[in-house]
């Protein structure tokens, strides 16, 4: 089991509306469009950023990763639906 604590790199991600939205299954315009209004380029640049943290190499793992590592719950994701 993970445990968070303030100086952990996942502390700052978790429970992010982002990741939520990434499990939805939902393309990238599709999000971007809920999440920041029009720009999905925003939403995809933090998603790339949050790739490259962690060394994925792309958002099935990047999902996976958040779930494994209890970054979100998949009973939330129904909320962002």
């Amino acid at each position: 089991m993970f445990y968070y604590d303030m100086d952990s790199e996942f502390y700052e991600i978790q429970e992010s509306r982002e990741l939520y939205y990434l499990l939805t299954g939902l393309s990238y315009t599709k999000i971007g469009i809920e999440f920041y209004g029009r720009e999905k380029y925003k939403f995809v640049y933090r998603i790339r950023k949050l790739m490259k943290q962690f060394n994925l190499t792309n958002r099935r793992q990047l999902a996976y990763f958040a779930v494994t590592n209890h970054l979100v719950t998949p009973q939330r994701v129904k909320d962002f639906c």
